[in-house]
Order: structure tokens, then sequence, then C-alpha cells
């Protein structure tokens, strides 16, 4: 009796773990399938948002933008979209509990400036592939022909003249700078020293020497964005300078740009 009681406990063991076995299988199997559906829900329903994109910007521009008011009206159609997943009667029940837009970019920012940007990529990437489109042998003709003749840059140029507005904006900063320098210029020639702090590409300290006479002493920093690699980009445009009478110390070294050029002070004042 004792030995077919512990093949008994024995067999209930191993047919137990087995079960575990297949109850876990299962489980997974269904984790992974709701997670594909999940993810499913949420691109299916991505995609019929985007389908309501503004039909005259992606026809002109290519840009793939959508028109409205505030982000909690984009939210409440991405929960309508996704309503018919969550109430589907199927093996993978899940409810959204939150539905939130974390970042979003209104064309409208900056006084229209990235709207203005992305229209002047797409007339520099695409103007030109975008005359092929739908054209036919002898429309290519035509049109290879048209270039060849100049048709094609007058119509590039017809088509930017309405963004010069930009250029001409930058063109006066320009001379607001280069006046301004011009102004400075005799209080800078005063100077016995001049400590130019600069950072992003660094070209302030080339400039200064080039229109004054006693030493400049360059200080790179590391403010900027992209490519100033935190101030290295400034140190190495100070480095390769051109100009006489500049040198420079270490990037963010605002300390010892100020003693050095209290010293320069001290023996031009002897």
């Amino acid at each position: 009796m004792c030995r077919k009681g512990e093949i008994t406990v024995f067999l209930a063991m191993i047919l137990f773990s087995v079960c575990s076995l297949l109850c876990v299988v299962v489980e997974s199997a269904r984790t992974a399938g709701a997670r594909c559906y999940l993810r499913m829900a949420v691109d299916s329903s991505a995609d019929s948002l985007m389908a309501q994109y503004h039909r005259e910007l992606w026809d002109k521009y290519r840009i793939l933008g959508l028109e409205y008011d505030k982000a909690e009206t984009l939210e409440k159609e991405l929960r309508e979209f996704m309503r018919p997943y969550m109430e589907a009667e199927n093996w993978y029940p899940m409810k959204a509990e939150q539905i939130r837009i974390t970042d979003m970019t209104d064309l409208t920012q900056g006084d229209g400036r990235y709207f203005e940007q992305e229209i002047l990529d797409y007339m520099k990437y695409g103007l030109l592939d975008a005359d092929w489109d739908e054209l036919d042998e002898a429309g290519a003709i035509e049109l290879s022909g048209a270039w060849k003749e100049g048709n094609s840059v007058n119509r590039v140029s017809e088509l930017y003249s309405a963004h010069s507005r930009e250029a001409v904006r930058v063109e006066k900063a320009l001379e607001t700078i280069n006046s301004t320098l011009l102004a400075q210029r005799e209080r800078l020639g005063k100077a016995n020293c001049i400590v130019a702090v600069a950072g992003m590409e660094g070209a302030l300290g080339t400039v200064i020497a080039g229109l004054v006479e006693c030493p400049v002493v360059a200080v790179p920093t590391s403010v900027g964005y992209g490519a100033s690699f935190h101030g290295l980009s400034a140190l190495l445009t100070m480095l390769n300078s051109c100009a006489n009478g500049i040198s420079v110390v270490n990037i963010d070294n605002g300390y010892g740009a100020g003693y050095l050029a209290a010293q320069i002070n001290k023996m031009a004042v002897r």
C-alpha cells in the first residue's frame, strides 16, 4: 500500500508540473499576442488619424500636417479610433486608461518659421523631381528642352522669390553687426588688451583682432549645439586664427584670460 501511494503521489506531481508548464506556455503566448494586438491597434489608429492630413499642404509642398486647434482634440480622436480594438471580445482584453500626446510641433510656431523651412526644404530637394511624377515620354522631352532654354531656372526663381524676405532680413542683420563693430572700433582701439569670449564657431576673436592693434585674448566657451562639441569647435577655430596678436586659453577659462589681460594692462600702464 505504501509503494502504491508513493507512485500515485509521484504521478500527481508529474501531472501538476506538466499542467503548470502548459499554463505558462499558454499565458506567454497570450501575452505575446496581446503585445502584437496592442501594437497593431496603435499603428492602425495612428494611420487612421494621419489619414486626415491636410490635402492642399501635401499636394503643393509634400508636408504631412494635421489641422487641429489643440492637442486634446487629437487625443480624443485617437481614443475614438482605438475604441473598437479595446471593446472587441477576444483573448486580449485591454483598456486604455490614458492617451496623451507628449510632443507636437505647430507649423505656426515661431511666426511660421517651421512652415517656411519645410517649404524651402521641399523647394530645394523636391522641386525638380516633382515635375517628372506624371509625365509621359513626350512631356518629359518637352520639359527637358524647356530646362535647357532656362525656363526651369526662371520658374524656380519665381517660386523662390516669395521667400526672399528671409534673405533680406539676414542681410540687414549682417549689416547691423558690421556697423556696430565699426562704431565700437574707436573705443576698442583705446584698450590695452581685449578679452573676446565666443562659442559656436568662435570667430569673434579673429574679427576683433582684425580691427585693433592691441593683444586679444580669445576664450572659447562650451555654449552651443549641434557639432560644437562643448566648445572644441570654437577652440580649434581660435587656435587656427590667421589674425595677428591673438592668444587663446582653454575652454571656459575666463579666469585665466582675465588674469593675463590684467598683467598686460599693468605692463602697459608702466
